[in-house]
C-alpha cells in the first residue's frame, strides 16, 4: 500500500502532538542502557528530526537524503555514538507509532498510513547511520593511526602469537631497529632478560581470558645494549569474542626512576648520617665505634672497602683505627699498600683537601689512571677528618672494578660533611683522654698518680684473686727530699722527683705499675712477682737509683740519692688493696729503720 501521508504532513502531526510523543520517547530513552548516558544530547536530535521532516518537498515520500545524512551529523556532533543514534531512532519511531491513531485524526487507514510513514524514515535514518558509521570507522582508524606515529611514547600492536604487527617511530627510535627488523618478531625479542618470564605468561594469561595485568613496569633491551625501564599500559584487542592479540603503550621512565633512585640514596644519605652523628657525639672513646662509622660509610657509598687513619703530629704518620671492606685500603702505609696511595692521604692530611679520583673526575696530581689500575679499583677517594684547629686524619673509600657505584658530587658533599663531624667527635676524644690522663698523672713525674695508682692495684687485686695468682706491692721512699729541697733548693728537689720516677720506669716491666703515691713517696705493683723476685727487683732498682748522678743542674753536682724500701706480697684472698699498702708501708719503715734499704713483709 503506497503511503497517502507525505513527510511534511508527518513533521507537521509530530509538531502538533509533540508533548505526548516527546514525554514517550525520552521516557524510553531514560529506560534504554544505551541511551541513558546521552539524554542530554537527544534534545538536539529532536529538533533535526522535525526540521529533516518539515522541510521536505510538499509530496515527497521521504527526507532527502542529505537531510537524512545531517541528522546523523548532528548526532555525532552532540558526541552520540552511532550505537546510540540508532537506538534512539528506534525509540523515536515506537513512540511516534504508538500515537499514530491520535495524530492522524482520520481513522484507522489514515493511522496505518502515519505509522507506516514513520517506519521508513527511521528505516532510512539507520541506513544513514550505518553509512556514516563505515566513514567515521575509516576517519577513527586514521586518527589513530596518526597519533600512534606521532606519539612521544612507544606504542605497538601484537598478534594472538605475540608477533609485532605494528610499532611506531617513537619505539623503532627508542629502541634502534628498523619496522621491518620488528613486525613479525615475538614482543619478548626487545624485552631485558629479567622482564621476558613476567611479560609472557601476563600475555597468555590474557589469550586465555583469565585476569592479567594491564599495568606494570618492566625493561627494554635497546640494540646497544641499553636498558630502558617502562610504564606498560596493555590492553586485550578482540573481534567480537575472539581475541586478536594485544595493543600497549609503553613510556620511558628513565627519568622518574633516576629521580626515585636519587630520593631513595638521599634518604639513605640522610639516614646514615644521623647514625654516624649520633654515634660519634655519644662516645669519647672513638675506636669503639670508627669501624661502625666506616661500614656505614662504604654502604652508603656503595664502596668495597676503606679505612678510616688518624694522624698523631708527634710521631708523623698515620695509624689504622678501623678497616672495612673486601678491596683492600691501607693509608697507613702497611704491607702491600702502593706508594701513591700513602703519598695521596699524606698529602690530604698536609693540604686538608680531599682527593677524588674516577674515570669521569680528574686530580691535579696527574696519573689517575695508572694509580687506579695499580690500587685494582674504578674509584677512590681520600677525605680529611677535619675539625676547627687542625686535620685529625683520613677516610679513605673505593670501588673495586666492576662496580657500578661510583662517585658523584653530592656523595662527596656527603662524605665531607661525615669527614667534619668524625674530624670533630676525634678532637673532642682527643681532649677527654688528654683531660683523663691528666688527671690520672703526677704533673711532676708524668707517672699515674695517687687515685691512679688506687685504681690500677684494684685491678690486679681482682685478677689475681680470680685466677688465684700472687703479686707485690712495694713502698718507696725518697730518703731525706726535705733536706735536698732545704740545701740544694726545690728546683732540685723537683728534679731528684723527676729523676728516680724515670729510673723506676726504666728499671720495670712494662706490666708494672709504677707510681708517684704522694710527696716523697712512689709505689709499684708487680704482677706475677714473688716476694723474692720482689726483693731482687728492688735492690736493683735502689742501686740504680743511688749510683744516678747525671744531673742537670750544676748545684746538685755531689748530690747523691737514697731510697728504702718495702714490699708485700699478696697471698690470702681476703687482703684488700689498703692492708697491703699499710703493709708495704711498715716494711719500708722498718728498711730505713733498719739500714737495710729493702724488707719484705708476709701478709
Amino acid at each position: 500500500m503506497a503511503m497517502a501521508v507525505t513527510i511534511r504532513r508527518l513533521g507537521r502531526l509530530i509538531a502538533e502532538a509533540a508533548p505526548e510523543i516527546r514525554e514517550n520517547w525520552e521516557r524510553e530513552l531514560s529506560r534504554d542502557e544505551v541511551c541513558r548516558s546521552a539524554l542530554a544530547s537527544y534534545r538536539t536530535l529532536w529538533e533535526a528530526l522535525l526540521e529533516a521532516l518539515t522541510s521536505a518537498e510538499g509530496g515527497a515520500q521521504l527526507p532527502k537524503a542529505e537531510a537524512l545524512e545531517a541528522v546523523v551529523a548532528t548526532a555525532c556532533n552532540q558526541g552520540m555514538t552511532v550505537g546510540q543514534l540508532m537506538r534512539g531512532v528506534q525509540l523515536w519511531r515506537d513512540a511516534v507509532v504508538q500515537t499514530a491513531p491520535r495524530l492522524s485524526g482520520g481513522g484507522e487507514a489514515e493511522g496505518q498510513e502515519v505509522r507506516a510513514c514513520a517506519e521508513a524514515v527511521a528505516d532510512h535514518l539507520i541506513l544513514a547511520g550505518e553509512r556514516v558509521r563505515e566513514r567515521s570507522r575509516g576517519a577513527v582508524e586514521r586518527i589513530c593511526t596518526e597519533l600512534a606515529e606521532n606519539a612521544h611514547d612507544m606504542i605497538f600492536a601484537v598478534d594472538a602469537e605475540g608477533k609485532f604487527v605494528f610499532v611506531n617511530p617513537q619505539m623503532r627510535l627508542a629502541l634502534g631497529y628498523r619496522a621491518d627488523e620488528l613486525l613479525g618478531q615475538h614482543f619478548t625479542r626487545v624485552l631485558a632478560r629479567e622482564s621476558r618470564e613476567m611479560a609472557a605468561e601476563n600475555f597468555e594469561r590474557a589469550l586465555q581470558g583469565q585476569p592479567s595485568r594491564s599495568t606494570y613496569e618492566l625493561e627494554y633491551l635497546a640494540r646497544n645494549g641499553t636498558r630502558i625501564p617502562v610504564e606498560l599500559n596493555i590492553i586485550t584487542r578482540r573481534v567480537g569474542e575472539e581475541i586478536v592479540g594485544r595493543i600497549g603503550i609503553a613510556r620511558d621512565v628513565t627519568v622518574r626512576k633516576s629521580i626515585q633512585l636519587e630520593l631513595m640514596q638521599r634518604n639513605r644519605e640522610l639516614a646514615a648520617m644521623n647514625t654516624i652523628i649520633a654515634k660519634v657525639g655519644q662516645s669519647l672513646h672513638l675506636e669503639q665505634v670508627l669501624g661502625e662509622v666506616l661500614t656505614s660509610c662504604l654502604q652508603t657509598l656503595g664502596a668495597d672497602g676503606g679505612a678510616i687513619c688518624l694522624f698523631t703530629p708527634g710521631r708523623g704518620k698515620l695509624e689504622c683505627a678501623a678497616r672495612s671492606g673486601t678491596q683492600s685500603c691501607d693509608p697507613e702505609g702497611g704491607e702491600g699498600t702502593c706508594v701513591a696511595q700513602e703519598r695521596v692521604c699524606m698529602e690530604v692530611v698536609r693540604t686538608g683537601r680531599y682527593v677524588a679520583l674516577a674515570p669521569h673526575l680528574t686530580w691535579d696530581g696527574g696519573g689517575a689512571q695508572e694509580f687506579l689500575e695499580e690500587l685494582g679499583a674504578s674509584s677512590f677517594v681520600v677525605m680529611p677528618l677535619r675539625s676547627e684547629s687542625r686535620i685529625h686524619g683520613v677516610l679513605c673509600a673505593q670501588t673495586a672494578r666492576g662496580n657500578p657505584h661510583m662517585l658523584t658530587s653530592q656523595a662527596l658533599q656527603w662524605l665531607e660533611t661525615v669527614g667534619r663531624h668524625i674530624g670533630v667527635a676525634v678532637d673532642n676524644a682527643r681532649l677527654y683522654a688528654e683531660a683523663r690522663r691528666m688527671a690520672a698523672t703526677d704533673s711532676a713525674t708524668g707517672l699515674p698518680n695517687h687515685g691512679e695508682f688506687y685504681r690500677l692495684l684494684k685491678i690486679e687485686l681482682d685478677r689475681s684473686r680470680r685466677y688465684r695468682r700472687q703479686f707485690c706491692v712495694a713502698m718507696i721512699d725518697l730518703d731525706e727530699l726535705k733536706a735536698i729541697n732545704d740545701t740544694y733548693g726545690h728546683l732540685t728537689g723537683d728534679e731528684a722527683l723527676r729523676c728516680t720516677g724515670m729510673r723506676l720506669r726504666s728499671h720495670t716491666r712494662k706490666a708494672d705499675v709504677v707510681a708517684r703515691y704522694g710527696g716523697d713517696e712512689f709505689a709499684l705493683v708487680l704482677p706475677e712477682t714473688t716476694a723474692d723476685q720482689a726483693v731482687h727487683l728492688a735492690r736493683r732498682i735502689k742501686r740504680a737509683v743511688e749510683s744516678f748522678g747525671d744531673w742537670s743542674l750544676p748545684q746538685a753536682r755531689d748530690l747523691r740519692l737514697r731510697l728504702s724500701i718495702g714490699i708485700a706480697p699478696f697471698v690470702g684472698q681476703e687482703t684488700n688493696e689498703d692492708e697491703l699498702i699499710d703493709l708495704a708501708d711498715k716494711a719500708c719503715y722498718q728498711a730505713k729503720r733498719t739500714g737495710d734499704g729493702v724488707t719484705a713483709l708476709a701478709v
